[in-house]
């Protein structure tokens, strides 16, 4: 759903607008049980404790008018207001659940046959006779997918199997549920090599089917088999805490894993997974937790892999930028807030405050759960906003460093920086070792990006067409590329049968002063070693890249961010169209005939010895400033990259193919080098210099001078502030 352009039935889904025939008021609840037996996610408790809330909060009120305008729209209807991805299943589910729920909080029968009429369809219930699966094939590697998005069927079945509407299709339905648990089954023996969240959702939806069917074995293993909830705890989570996939994919779809068979053993009587520890310290709350603890000051999750920043076009046809995964307040379309699932699970008042940051009380996620602030949503007790510590976490390869370790993090007026040791993900991971990216007053510098072009590709169901993706390439990140190529060992779409990596390594967080710094060094270029120390203040960020080998070697420095590159310094430079040939780039749409169809467009090229100044500016106001320490035989290029693919080049508005990132590279060809860059974040119309003495770093600004001193691993700074003219 567009947050920017509303057709009137999705305004009614929002709340945001009355239609006519609904008047908000008292409810006349059914005065008897409804249902009873249930084995997914709701039971007869939870209704009436949503009927309570209905009649005494008016914030589930309003969902639950909501609820019933939803009801109310043909099938079609609610498919083309609402979300919509890959599978029409995936949203029809949605509307089947929530004419299911309706039944029970309310009594009213009267969309109950189209639930069936539904069922039937999807399942062939009407050919019974004939099996849903045929086992002398092998299992389809994609039945994961199948599982993930007719999950609302199963919650909408369990929600009415004990009407009379069913009964004529309940023996049918049972006999359905266990040739799905025998499929998954065989699924799970044939198929999972390396577990990632795509066969978690096998395993999930097996436990799920089991409990409807009554398969102790199927409940067995997705509880505590090879691959299920407590099993996955203790064997794939990393610093106790991160699933090694992208953070979105761990939110999304993982973490969402968890809950839906969390809530199942709670209405089960099952063991308390909300609650459940692993031998090594893994928790469902640990993960969530981790969340929060990587999560940029506007709620976004830290960028990176498959899971980076992106784009998408609205219906109005306008570019959105920053598509990516919030815990609060998206700008993204695709909404995946469990937090009112997680509040009534653990009463975190961190998890209350998180709930508070929407714009209205309303958590919604269109992956299972749908409008939990309805299903879940309980009054809130108390808040607490979560306090900002650095982290560094090294087995999933993430560190985050602020300016400002308090409360008053949120808030955003602080510099804070992300840094990836590139640490190898199992899946949808980028060669991103020693990149950067920024949050700074507000505003993402050197966003890490993704277009969805780019997903998983070369992939043969689109005939191969994207054969270099860009985002997943060394290039494509903020780092340094050596000798044009991606490193020795590559980290995108790390396959089953190669073992992992982490041959980066961080230092600890230090500080000296407003100062603090760290550092990580590593090789994944033969022959070379990397080493990046990282120095952040409230005004800047220091970099200092050392590259280092007994040969010659070709070092870009690359840098992507947004707007325009603009020169400070006076520098020639000419026209230049070889970046397709120097990184052996293919286009972008190999099917296209397009203009534009690279992913490296002209540019220009330049040379130059001393220090230079520039910086990357957008229409309204400079963004960063930069300062770069001279080499003898430097070369500087710039040039831009698309902004948005999706679906092949031919199919991108021809408006928005023009759009485009902005990418500064900075060459030297050597055996050693040392880029020293000095990133200025704030007061950037007066701009800062830096001055080389001897191993010591002096940061110039108009009213303070900081002195830099390295010594081996230790920075110590002196600030020294100077008195300003009258």
């Amino acid at each position: 759903m567009d947050r920017r352009k509303f057709t009137k039935i999705t305004l009614a889904a929002t709340g945001a607008i009355s239609m006519p025939g609904f008047i908000t008021g008292c409810n006349n609840w059914p005065d008897n049980s409804l249902g009873g037996d249930e084995n997914l996610f709701l039971n007869e408790e939870d209704f009436k404790r949503i009927r309570r809330a209905v009649d005494q909060n008016e914030w589930t009120e309003k969902r639950f008018e909501v609820l019933k305008k939803n009801v109310f729209l043909s099938e079609d209807e609610y498919y083309n207001s609402h979300w919509k991805q890959n599978w029409r299943q995936w949203t029809t589910g949605q509307y089947m659940k929530e004419i299911a729920l309706y039944y029970r909080l309310t009594g009213d029968e009267f969309k109950l046959d189209e639930i069936k009429d539904l069922l039937v369809q999807e399942f062939n219930l009407d050919k019974i006779d004939k099996p849903y699966y045929n086992t002398k094939k092998e299992v389809s590697s994609s039945l994961w997918s199948w599982g993930m998005i007719h999950v609302n069927y199963l919650w909408a079945w369990d929600m009415v199997k004990h009407h009379q509407t069913m009964e004529a299709i309940k023996e049918s339905m049972h006999r359905r549920l266990t040739e799905m648990v025998f499929q998954y089954r065989r699924y799970e023996d044939t198929k999972i090599r390396r577990l990632g969240n795509t066969q978690f959702w096998a395993i999930t939806y097996m436990g799920l089917v089991g409990l409807l069917s009554g398969n102790e074995e199927a409940i067995e293993h997705s509880l505590s088999g090879k691959y299920g909830f407590k099993t996955v705890l203790e064997t794939k989570i990393r610093d106790k805490k991160f699933w090694p996939e992208p953070l979105a994919y761990a939110y999304d779809y993982v973490i969402c894993c968890m809950l839906l068979l969390a809530e199942a053993s709670r209405v089960n009587g099952y063991d308390d997974l909300y609650l459940y520890e692993s031998p090594g310290g893994a928790s469902l709350k640990g993960m969530v937790d981790g969340l929060l603890e990587l999560s940029f000051p506007n709620g976004l999750l830290v960028p990176c892999g498959d899971g980076a920043l992106g784009a998408e076009i609205a219906e109005s046809g306008e570019l959105i930028k920053y598509k990516g995964t919030y815990l609060y307040n998206s700008p993204f379309s695709r909404f995946t807030n469990k937090f009112e699932l997680l509040y009534k699970a653990y009463k975190d008042p961190k998890y209350a405050w998180l709930i508070q940051q929407e714009q209205e009380r309303l958590c919604y996620d269109v992956t299972v759960w749908g409008d939990n602030t309805l299903t879940y949503g309980i009054p809130i007790e108390e808040t607490e906003v979560p306090t900002f510590k650095d982290r560094v976490y090294p087995e999933i390869g993430h560190a985050l460093i602020s300016t400002e370790n308090s409360k008053h993090y949120w808030k955003g007026d602080n510099v804070t920086l992300h840094v990836r040791n590139g640490c190898s993900i199992q899946y949808h991971g980028h060669n991103d070792q020693f990149n950067i990216g920024l949050f700074a007053y507000g505003k993402l510098i050197y966003p890490d990006w993704f277009r969805r072009w780019e997903y998983l590709a070369p992939r043969a169901s689109r005939n191969n067409r994207n054969k270099t993706p860009f985002s997943h390439y060394a290039l494509g990140h903020n780092t340094v590329v050596v000798d044009k190529q991606n490193p020795d060992y590559p980290r995108h779409q790390l396959v089953t049968t190669k073992a992992e990596i982490n041959d980066i390594f961080f230092s600890e967080v230090k500080s000296s002063g407003s100062l603090k710094y760290i550092s990580l060094e590593g090789s994944v270029y033969k022959g070379v070693n990397q080493k990046r120390t990282l120095c952040i203040t409230p005004d800047y960020l220091l970099d200092i890249f050392e590259c280092s080998s007994d040969d010659i070697h070709t070092y870009d420095y690359v840098l992507h961010d947004e707007g325009h590159f603009e020169f400070d310094t006076k520098l020639y430079m000419k026209e230049y169209n070889g970046f397709t040939e120097d990184y052996k780039l293919q286009p972008i749409d190999s099917e296209s005939k397009s203009e534009g169809n690279s992913w490296l467009r002209k540019g220009k090229k330049g040379a130059i010895d001393k220090s230079w100044q520039g910086g990357f500016r957008d229409e309204e106001e400079r963004r960063v400033n930069i300062y770069v320490e001279g080499e003898k035989g430097t070369e500087i290029f710039v040039s831009n990259t698309p902004i948005y693919a999706e679906n092949g080049w031919d199919n991108v508005p021809d408006d928005i193919k023009q759009m485009s990132k902005p990418l500064l590279i900075i060459r030297r060809k050597c055996r050693t080098t040392k880029f020293i860059v000095l990133h200025q974040l704030a007061n950037l119309d007066n701009k800062y210099k830096l001055e080389l003495k001897n191993n010591d770093i002096e940061i110039i600004a108009d009213d303070y001078n900081d002195l830099i001193e390295i010594r081996g691993e230790d920075i110590l700074l002196t600030s020294k502030h100077l008195k300003t003219p009258s």
